[in-house]
């Protein structure tokens, strides 16, 4: 389902694991995100923001990435974190 967005952000939720432990993941790598929407920015657990977006996926609130670009963000620096994305998901020991 495509809902209407903003093309500077990116929110997407990532089965198996946990929003905060694939930020913690990318941002070891050098790779800045969140988990959540910004509404929730500080608030511990599921954002209730993502939850209320898809009411018959609860895992998605827990499960979830946002990576935001500003006009410093060039071509090579997202292909550089799609490249770091796929490293990080693609480990044996993911949570």
């Amino acid at each position: 389902i495509e809902h209407p967005r903003v093309a500077t952000v990116v929110n997407a939720s990532v089965p198996g694991w946990r929003g905060e432990e694939l930020v913690a993941a990318l941002d070891l790598e050098g790779v800045c995100g969140s988990a959540g929407a910004a509404c929730s920015s500080g608030v511990a657990g599921a954002s209730p923001t993502v939850a209320a977006l898809y009411p018959d996926a609860p895992w998605r609130a827990r499960a979830t990435l946002r990576l935001s670009l500003g006009p410093e963000v060039g071509d090579a620096d997202v292909t550089a974190a799609i490249a770091v994305l796929q490293t990080v998901l693609a480990r044996v020991d993911a949570p």
